[in-house]
């Protein structure tokens, strides 16, 4: 969630998108291919004891116009042996992003909210140096777009001390960089910020009278069948948890953190939603072919805006004509991938609960 980076399985998803246009391409482990279905059947496999980055614990799913094909290795939890399915949620971290995107743009659409607001709009209390700063106003748009200038609250002694000791409400959050100034004019840069989306989700809060997993429960997990996606606490005993390995050996693992912990819950809008494969395939279907937003939103939404970011989405060009929509996420030892090719109409969801 708090990092921004390379996302490790980008060879793994070049080769499979090129197989899309005719190369032949083996996935390492036991692969099922299925009809054109929504309803994925699965069957687990035992990680694989080679050398070289692989799927150790998680779930690959690419879904295209020929069907679709799920690998699924390791388990979601190694004690009881309880398998890996399409329906097991993982925590996606900054994957989450594109949600919180999402949701502000449906308030667009619902004329409850614009893209030009400024922040101190929804924020009276908002940093008197905010107000006043010569750099410029920040505004929702910049918010969405990584270029605010806002200080990162993650940075913060303050958030650092009790991140992973103590419940941190929005408000502490919010406190921790009230004495800040902008650290460049909004809309001049762009500078990954996990604080200005966990702003934004108070934005939805206030505005809606929801809370934000209320909000996304009621505009989007219900209307799309989305049974096994939640904001913060995922369902009981369903989540795969989650796993590291101890000095890299693929035998030798221990718990990340327990399922509750406190970092995933409401207020953490820049990394706080469980999904599972089925649901993700829902998801980006629907999102892609204008079933959530309206077609300026989404236009605005698939618009780089500034380095290749557009609305909570990344937005490439890594094969000749071909753009491809993503938003990566790695936290608390879960890591996923979502991927959108709209010139082949292929998704790929990649769920990890154990990495190196």
């Amino acid at each position: 969630m708090l990092k921004h980076r390379k996302n490790p399985h980008q060879r793994l998803f070049a080769e499979i998108a090129r197989s899309s246009r005719g190369a032949k391409r083996h996935l390492h482990q036991a692969v099922i291919f299925l009809g054109l279905t929504l309803s994925l059947s699965s069957a687990a496999v035992d990680p694989p004891d080679s050398e070289g980055r692989k799927l150790i614990s998680g779930i690959v799913l690419h879904h295209g116009v020929g069907g679709a094909k799920l690998e699924i290795s390791g388990k979601a939890d190694m004690e009881t042996s309880r398998a890996i399915t399409a329906d097991t949620p993982f925590l996606i971290g900054s994957a989450s992003k594109t949600f919180a995107a999402v949701a502000i743009l449906t308030l667009v659409d619902q004329k409850l909210v614009t893209l030009t607001d400024p922040v101190r709009k929804y924020f009276p209390e908002s940093p008197a140096a905010w107000l006043a700063d010569p750099k410029g106003v920040p505004t929702i748009h910049h918010l969405l777009s990584h270029t605010s200038g806002i200080p990162e609250a993650y940075n913060e002694a303050i958030v650092e001390e009790k991140l992973f000791r103590d419940k941190l409400t929005f408000e502490q959050l919010f406190a921790a960089i009230s004495h800040r100034s902008l650290i460049f004019s909004p809309g001049k840069k762009f500078a990954y910020s996990n604080t200005g989306y966990i702003i934004l989700g108070e934005i939805i809060r206030r505005v809606s009278q929801q809370s934000y997993g209320e909000y996304l429960q009621q505009s989007m997990f219900a209307p799309l069948g989305m049974q096994q996606t939640t904001v913060g606490s995922p369902l009981a005993n369903l989540a795969a948890l989650s796993y590291v390995l101890i000095h890299g050996k693929s035998k030798e693992y221990q718990r990340y953190f327990e399922i509750n912990e406190k970092h995933v819950d409401d207020t953490f809008v820049d990394g706080n939603i469980y999904s599972s494969a089925n649901d993700l395939l829902l998801w980006m279907r629907a999102l892609f072919s204008g079933k959530i937003l309206s077609s300026a939103s989404l236009q605005a939404m698939l618009t780089n805006h500034s380095s290749g970011y557009g609305y909570g989405i990344n937005i490439k060009k890594e094969l000749p004509g071909t753009t491809i929509y993503d938003h990566e996420g790695e936290w608390i030892g879960y890591h996923a991938l979502i991927r959108f090719i709209p010139k082949t109409t292929e998704t790929y969801i990649l769920l990890e609960n154990l990495i190196p």
